[in-house]
C-alpha cells in the first residue's frame, strides 16, 4: 500500500525539507567547506570520467515535484501504451539527438575537457530527458525548491510553458528520496544495477545544470511510488503560494533557458525517419535478443524508415551560431567546477 502524508501547504514542507537540509549539511560544512550554490563537484565515477554534482556536494536527499498524483508513476517510456517496436523507435530518436548533440561545439568541447586526469561525462540520455524525449528516466532534483516549481507549475501543451495553479480542487506531490541511504546500501552490496538514482549534474546544455538535476531510472513494469526510501507527500494547491514559486524562477525561464535546440528537438521528435547510424548504436545497446534485419522490418511495418544518410544537423550557420554562443559561455561554465583532490592511504 503507497503511504501519502499530508501537509498544510507547500511552504510548511519546504520549510521543514530546508531546516532538516542545513542540519545535515552542518557538520561537512565544518569540516570540509561546501562549495556554495551554483558550484559543481567534479567526482569521479570510474578511472576514466567524472560527474558534476550540483549543491549540496554531499546529498542526502533528492525530490521530485508533480501537480497531481500518479499511480502508476511511471518513466515516459513506457506510458501511452506504446509497443515494443515503438519504445524501441523512441530508443533510435534519441541516438539521432546523441549524434547531433556530438557535433554541438559545447558538447565537443566539454567532452574533450579534463578535471585533473578525468574527462567530464557528457549524459546524452539525460540531456534527452530534460529536452522532453521519451526516456526510462524520473527526473529528480538535489534543490527542493525546484521540486516544487513542477509541483506548483502545470505544463501547458498550448502555450508551451509552465503556469502557477490558480485553483485550489487539487492537491499537489512531494518526493523525498533518500539517496544517501540508497547509495550505502548499493556500496555495501557491492550493487551495480542498471536502476536506480543516478547524477545527471552539470552538462554542456544548461536545463540540467539549472534544474540541479538527477534522475531515477525505472524498469518498463517498475513503479515509481513503489520504490524504497521514498517519501510522498500531498498539498492542496494555492494559487498565492504556486505564483510565488512560479515568480521565483521567473516563470521557469531559469530553469528552460531558450536555445537554438529547441527547433532541433521538436523536428526529432516527429521524426519518422531515422539514419542507419542510430539504428545500429540503438540496437546493440538496448535488443538482447532480436535479429537486426527482424528488428529493421518490424520498424518498417511500423511506418518508420532507416535511410543510409543522417537525418538532422547542424547548417553552417547554426553552427557558427552555436560556436559564439558557447565562446560567450565558456569561461562561465568551467568556473562553476570545483574540485576536492582526495588521498588514499595504501593498505
Amino acid at each position: 500500500m503507497i503511504k501519502i502524508e499530508e501537509v498544510p501547504n507547500i511552504f510548511a514542507l519546504l520549510n521543514n525539507v530546508e531546516l532538516e537540509l542545513r542540519r545535515n549539511t552542518e557538520w561537512v560544512e565544518q569540516k570540509l567547506g561546501l562549495p556554495p550554490k551554483g558550484i559543481f563537484s567534479a567526482v569521479a565515477i570510474d578511472d576514466k570520467y567524472c560527474k558534476l554534482l550540483p549543491f549540496p556536494e554531499f546529498a542526502i536527499f533528492l525530490f521530485r515535484g508533480q501537480d497531481r498524483f500518479h499511480d502508476p508513476c511511471l518513466a515516459s517510456l513506457y506510458r501511452e501504451n506504446l509497443s515494443a517496436i515503438q519504445r524501441f523507435a523512441e530508443r533510435v530518436r534519441n541516438a539521432e539527438f546523441k549524434l547531433l548533440l556530438k557535433k554541438h561545439p559545447a558538447v565537443r568541447d566539454v567532452s574533450r575537457a579534463y578535471i585533473y586526469d578525468h574527462l567530464i561525462k557528457i549524459d546524452y540520455n539525460g540531456l534527452a530527458q530534460h529536452y522532453g524525449f521519451k526516456t526510462d528516466l524520473i527526473d529528480f532534483t538535489s534543490d527542493p525548491r525546484v521540486a516544487a516549481f513542477f509541483a506548483c507549475c502545470r505544463f501547458n501543451k498550448e502555450t508551451c510553458r509552465h503556469e502557477p495553479i490558480m485553483h485550489p480542487d487539487g492537491y499537489g506531490v512531494f518526493y523525498k528520496f533518500n539517496f544517501l541511504m540508497s547509495t550505502m546500501i548499493a556500496f555495501g552490496q557491492k550493487k551495480n544495477s542498471e536502476f536506480g538514482s543516478r547524477v545527471i549534474g552539470l552538462q554542456p546544455l544548461p536545463r540540467p545544470g539549472e534544474q540541479s538535476a538527477f534522475s531515477y531510472r525505472l524498469g518498463r513494469k517498475q513503479c515509481l511510488n513503489k520504490q524504497k526510501l521514498l517519501n510522498i507527500y500531498k498539498f492542496q494547491h494555492n494559487a498565492q503560494a504556486s505564483v510565488k514559486i512560479y515568480e521565483q524562477f521567473e516563470g521557469g525561464k531559469i530553469l528552460f533557458p531558450t536555445d537554438l535546440l529547441e527547433e532541433k528537438v521538436e523536428y526529432l521528435k516527429m521524426l519518422k525517419s531515422f539514419s542507419k547510424e542510430a539504428f545500429d548504436i540503438a540496437f546493440e545497446k538496448y535488443s538482447k535478443t532480436d535479429k537486426k534485419i527482424s528488428m529493421r522490418n518490424d520498424l518498417l511495418k511500423a511506418g518508420y524508415s532507416i535511410k543510409e544518410q543522417k537525418v538532422v544537423e547542424f547548417s553552417p550557420s547554426e553552427m557558427d551560431h552555436l560556436q559564439t554562443e558557447w565562446q560567450s559561455k565558456r569561461i562561465q561554465f568551467f568556473s562553476k567546477i570545483f574540485a576536492r583532490r582526495a588521498c588514499y592511504t595504501p593498505e
